[in-house]
C-alpha cells in the first residue's frame, strides 16, 4: 500500500515538474496595440514609431498625462521598431501584426529604463544569440588569418553556425516564457545570414589575395543558403541582410566598376514592390551620400528616382539629395542661433570672419563624451589660429546641457542650439557626434569632418588653415 501511495505521489510530482518545466508563449491578440505610461518629468505629446530600414514613420501614437494606447489599423511585419518621444529620445521594442505590447519607461537624468510586456514579452528580452560571443571565424577573417586554408575556415563556418543555431532555442524568461515561433524563425535566419556574411567575405578575400583559385562551396554552406531567402521585406531591418542579399544579386558581375554601381543596377531589376522599393531606397541614398560630386548625385537620381513603385520614395529621395546639394562644400551653411552657458544670444552671422569647427553633441551620447577631449585639445592647440572651437548642444533638456558644459574647458565655446529640429534637419544630423567645418565667410568646407581621435582630423584642420604638415 505504502508503495502505491508512493508511486502516486512521485506520479503527482513528476507531472508538476513537467507542466512547470514546459515554457509558456503568449498568443496573438485581435488588434495591434501599442499602451503603456511614462514616469518622468517632462511631458511628451506623441510616440513615432519608426522603421529603422528606410527611417518611415509607421504610426504617430497619442500621449496624454504621459500615458498612451493607441491601435495600430495596417498590417505590420513583426520587427524591432524604433520608438522616438517627440524626437527628444529613441527606444526599441520588437512588434508586429497582432500583438498588444505595454510599455512602462522610466526617464532618469543618468539614464532611461524601459520595460515591455504584453505578447511579445519574451521577445522583448531576448538578446539574441550570436551578440557579445567570441568568434573565430570573425578573427579570422578581420586578421586576414588562416586564408590559405579555406576548408578549415569554411569547417569553422559551419561548425559555429551549428552551435549558435543550437544555442538559440535555450533561451526561458525568469517567468518561463519563450519567444514565439516565427520569432525565433527569424532569428535563426539572422544567425545564418551573418555567417553567410562570414563566407561571402571569405571568397571576397580569397578571390584578392589567391585569384582564380576559388574558393569551394560545401554542401553545408549550401544548405545555409537555402535557409535564407533573397525577397523576405520581415529581414530588411537587419542590415546584414541587406548586405547579403546585395552580395549575391552582384555575385557574378566580374566588370570593373564600384560596388555600389553595381548594388544599384542590380536592385533595379528587382520585381517592382515594396521589398524593391526599400532596397533601392537604401542604396541610392548610401550612394548618394557617398557621391564626391553634385553631378554624380544629380545622375544618380536621373537614373534611379523613377523607379520606385511607391512614390513616397520617390518624393523621400529627392529631399534627401536637395539637403546633401546644400551641405556641399562653399554652400553657405544653414544659419542657426543658440545660446552661451551665460544665457547670451549667439547666431552663426556672429562667428563669421574666422573659421569655425562645430562639434554637435549631446550629454546622453557616450561617442560624444568620448572624442570631446580629443576636440578640446585641438582648440587649445590652435586657440592662437582664426579659428572658433564651438561645442553644440542638442540636448532637449537645457539645464542637463549647463551643468556638464559649466564643467568643459573653456577654450572651447559652449552653445545650446534654439530651435534643434530645424538645426538637425538643415545640418542633416542623423546621429553623433557630428564634426562641421565653416569658412570665415560662413560656408561649408566640410559638413562631416571624421573624427578628432583620428590622425586625419588634425591633418584636414591644418590645410584649411594653410599650416605645413607636422614632422
Amino acid at each position: 500500500m505504502r508503495i502505491v501511495k508512493l508511486a502516486a505521489v512521485l506520479l503527482i510530482f513528476g507531472g508538476l515538474t513537467a507542466y512547470t518545466l514546459q515554457p509558456n508563449k503568449m498568443l496573438n491578440y485581435s488588434e495591434t496595440v501599442i499602451s503603456g505610461k511614462i514616469d518622468g518629468k517632462m511631458q511628451y505629446r506623441n510616440i513615432f514609431v519608426i522603421d529603422n530600414f528606410v527611417s518611415d514613420t509607421i504610426a504617430v501614437v497619442p500621449i496624454t498625462n504621459n500615458a498612451f494606447n493607441y491601435t495600430i489599423e495596417k498590417d505590420i511585419v513583426l520587427n524591432k521598431y524604433r520608438l522616438s518621444f517627440d524626437g527628444a529620445m529613441s527606444e526599441a521594442a520588437i512588434f508586429g501584426n497582432k500583438d498588444s505590447i505595454y510599455i512602462d519607461l522610466k526617464v532618469g537624468k543618468n539614464g532611461n529604463e524601459m520595460k515591455v510586456t504584453g505578447t511579445r514579452l519574451a521577445e522583448n528580452q531576448y538578446s539574441g544569440s550570436t551578440e557579445e560571443r567570441w568568434s573565430n571565424v570573425e578573427y579570422y577573417l578581420q586578421e586576414n588569418s588562416m586564408l590559405e586554408s579555406p576548408a578549415m575556415v569554411t569547417n569553422a563556418i559551419v561548425n559555429e553556425w551549428t552551435d549558435f543555431m543550437s544555442e538559440s532555442d535555450k533561451f526561458r524568461t525568469a517567468d518561463n516564457y519563450v519567444p514565439r515561433d516565427d520569432f525565433m524563425e527569424k532569428d535563426k535566419m539572422m544567425i545564418t545570414i551573418k555567417y553567410l556574411n562570414f563566407w561571402n567575405t571569405l571568397v571576397k578575400k580569397r578571390e584578392a589575395l589567391f585569384p582564380g583559385t576559388g574558393t569551394p562551396e560545401t554542401a553545408d554552406i549550401k544548405t545555409m543558403k537555402k535557409r535564407v531567402p533573397l525577397d523576405d521585406e520581415a529581414l530588411l531591418n537587419n542590415a546584414g541582410y541587406f548586405d547579403y542579399v546585395k552580395s549575391t544579386l552582384i555575385a557574378k558581375d566580374r566588370e570593373d566598376i564600384d560596388e555600389n554601381t553595381k548594388s544599384l543596377r542590380a536592385i533595379a531589376k528587382l520585381p517592382d514592390g515594396s521589398f524593391k522599393d526599400k532596397m533601392l531606397y537604401s542604396q541610392l541614398n548610401k550612394s548618394l551620400k557617398e557621391a564626391s560630386t553634385a553631378n554624380e548625385r544629380t545622375d544618380l537620381v536621373a537614373a534611379y528616382a523613377g523607379s520606385f513603385k511607391d512614390t513616397k520614395y520617390n518624393a523621400i529621395i529627392l529631399g534627401n539629395n536637395k539637403v546633401l546639394e546644400s551641405l556641399s562644400k562653399s554652400m553657405p551653411a544653414p544659419a542657426f542661433d543658440a545660446v552661451t552657458i551665460d544665457n547670451k544670444p549667439v547666431s552663426l552671422a556672429s562667428l563669421k570672419g574666422k573659421y569655425v569647427i562645430i562639434d554637435v553633441w549631446a550629454t546622453w551620447c557616450g561617442p560624444c563624451k568620448y572624442q570631446s577631449p580629443f576636440f578640446e585639445k585641438f582648440a587649445l592647440k590652435y586657440k592662437n589660429q582664426p579659428i572658433q572651437f564651438v561645442a553644440a548642444s542638442t540636448d532637449k533638456k537645457i539645464a542637463d546641457w549647463y551643468v556638464e558644459a559649466k564643467a568643459k574647458s573653456k577654450s572651447v565655446m559652449q552653445l545650446h542650439i534654439n530651435d534643434l529640429d530645424r538645426f538637425e534637419k538643415q545640418y542633416a544630423v542623423e546621429s553623433i557626434p557630428r564634426f562641421i567645418l565653416i569658412d570665415p565667410q560662413g560656408n561649408f568646407v566640410d559638413s562631416a569632418l571624421p573624427f578628432p581621435s583620428e590622425q586625419v582630423f588634425e591633418k584636414l584642420l591644418r590645410q584649411t588653415l594653410g599650416l605645413a604638415e607636422e614632422k
